[in-house]
């Protein structure tokens, strides 16, 4: 105990001044204080700051007294890097040991809650993807959505919403409890804003900015490992059977590269009011996920199989459900008292008041719940984030149920439409007094009719000059050969009229002439069944001149005529055999 002794004045003398003197007096005694709470938060007094004199004299008498925690606590909160960086020899760092071991602790468990979450991903996907080859479903499609159905909840719960709930949950449990901050009887209270940012918007960065780079490095290390395992085992290849098979590429990892696109834009969506942050974040991994998949697809994947729409669907009804949970978390964030003022009485808190002020900072969570509920604090929260989710939840209705909707206005359109029909005639002359197509055949429109008639006279022409080309070919031939065989002939029927005179030149004449009128006929006989094989086989009506290709249903006419043709062919055949069974 200090003690501050002043001497008398008379025994000195009035002309002395007077004389004080301090002394130490070691007197054993005790005394009491009331329990007082800790000030911890905004607005701290010079009054309520426990000094370092205070915490060592208490941190004397007992090393676990709540004023050296009280100490701890508010030198945590005014000074933290201060504090971290303190030397072992200080005693400062003696007596906050425990605070200083837990923040570090927790700043190391934030960094391997990131990587366990990393490598559970890629754990659970190698995982899925084993099952999903060992399945069997109806089609491709149905495979892939199931594959990305499960890829997306695990990764966007391991990811997102688990740390988020137990980050957020296990501080505050205690003392949401009690809803105390009494740090005589209770030493753990709510988690306040800025301590979620430490505890849950640490580990969701973290995690996001992880993403931008490291879901894309096992596809580029496959690429690279791949292409040294071709060069490696074609050396080994026996056949090209096999190194054919060896250069052939990985499918395409299309419900991967949904579910990771899904993912960021969920967590952003989700998490982006409390976390501006995250919206950069999932910018900047959409951005690299394109570039990676777009080289991977072009240059080291085969050719995907045939599936339809419905995995980007099922990708657009998950974005909607992270829509509604943005309205919710939007909610939250702007119903904070701490952060948004409201003008209605009782849901702000005076600036001057500083107890009401650490009271509402050190808040748990599960009292926003309470403001969540209450719409008449904050209107324009419930206003702006409200529609938002409600639109989100009609469109979760209205797109599933979308094709019978469709169905049922095709129905009563049908029983609207008259029962008799229309005319094609009738509705051709319509569109075309309207200046409309009458027909969506290319070959009927009349601003492609030039066009189509130009290529069809070029086509027979190319054709006639190839079969003038055959023909002169052959006609060449043929004369060389009839040449070769006169000359020969020649020979031998000189050789024939030295020996046997004017007869054999008679004889031989007339065999030449006969050779030569058989060969005309034949060639003639054989272009002629060529020219009506290939009008019989052509269905083109171009190929007939009594038939105009560019009237409305010139095929039709087209082919009447050819199985009228056919039918008088058949009546004249009938009608010669009767006559040579007359004859004979």
């Amino acid at each position: 105990y200090m003690a501050t002794i002043e001497t008398a004045t008379d025994r000195v003398g009035n002309d002395n001044p007077i004389f004080v003197q301090t002394e130490v007096d070691h007197v054993s005694g005790q005394v009491v204080f009331e329990k007082q709470q800790c000030a911890v938060g905004p607005k701290l007094q010079n009054h309520e700051i426990i000094g370092l004199a205070t915490a060592e004299l208490a941190y004397a008498v007992d090393q676990a007294s709540t004023i050296v925690m009280c100490f701890c606590v508010q030198r945590m909160y005014l000074e933290p890097e201060v504090m971290l960086q303190l030397e072992d020899s200080d005693q400062r760092a003696q007596m906050c040991s425990n605070f200083t071991d837990m923040a570090t602790g927790n700043y190391h468990r934030s960094w391997i809650r990131v990587g366990v979450v990393v490598v559970f991903n890629e754990i659970f996907e190698a995982t899925i993807r084993g099952t999903s080859t060992s399945v069997r479903y109806k089609d491709e499609t149905t495979r892939l959505v199931r594959h990305f159905k499960n890829l997306f909840w695990f990764w966007l719960f391991n990811a997102a919403l688990l740390p988020a709930f137990v980050s957020c949950t296990i501080p505050a449990l205690y003392g949401w409890a009690n809803r105390v901050l009494d740090i005589g009887t209770v030493q753990t209270g709510g988690i306040s804003m800025r301590e979620w940012h430490g505890w849950v918007g640490s580990v969701i960065t973290f995690t996001m900015a992880c993403r931008v780079f490291i879901p894309q490095v096992p596809d580029l290390l496959g690429t690279c490992c791949r292409r040294c395992c071709r060069y490696r085992k074609a050396m080994r290849a026996i056949s090209q059977d096999d190194l054919k098979n060896l250069y052939v590429n990985p499918e395409f990892r299309l419900s991967e590269g949904f579910a990771e696109l899904t993912v960021t834009a969920s967590i952003a969506m989700i998490f982006g009011p409390a976390l501006p942050l995250l919206n950069v974040l999932a910018a900047a991994s959409c951005f690299t996920r394109y570039v990676v998949d777009w080289y991977i697809f072009l240059r080291h994947s085969r050719r995907p199989p045939v599936f339809d729409e419905m995995i980007a669907r099922v990708c657009v009804n998950h974005l909607l459900f992270a829509l509604v949970f943005r309205s919710a978390t939007s909610i939250l964030v702007w119903v904070d008292p701490t952060l948004f003022d409201s003008s209605v009485p009782g849901c702000s808190v005076d600036a001057n008041d500083a107890d009401a002020l650490r009271a509402k900072y050190y808040q748990e969570n599960f009292l926003m719940f309470e403001l969540f509920v209450n719409p008449t604090c904050n209107p324009g929260a419930w206003f702006f984030s409200f529609l938002p989710g409600l639109s989100a939840v009609g469109c979760l209705v209205v797109l599933p149920n979308l094709t019978w909707v469709r169905s049922i206005l095709m129905v009563l359109c049908r029983r609207c439409r008259s029962k008799t029909g229309y005319l094609y005639d009738d509705v051709v002359k319509a569109r075309l007094e309207r200046r409309m197509v009458g027909s969506y055949q290319p070959r009927v429109h009349p601003g492609y009719q030039s066009a189509f008639k130009l290529m069809d006279l070029t086509a027979n022409f190319n054709e006639q000059g190839l079969d003038d080309s055959s023909d002169s070919h052959a006609s060449t031939d043929l004369a060389s050969e009839e040449a070769a065989e006169e000359a020969e002939a020649e020979a031998e029927a000189d050789l024939a009229a030295t020996i046997f005179g004017n007869q054999i030149e008679d004889y031989e004449y007339f065999k030449q002439k006969k050779e030569k009128k058989s060969k005309k006929e034949k060639k003639e006989g054989d272009e002629g069944r060529r020219h009506k094989k290939r009008k019989k086989e052509s269905s083109d009506p171009f190929d007939d001149d009594e038939v105009n290709p560019y009237d409305a249903g010139a095929e039709e006419k087209y082919k009447k005529k050819k199985k009228k043709d056919k039918k008088q062919k058949d009546e004249d055949h009938s009608e010669a055999q009767e006559l040579s069974t007359l004859l004979d």
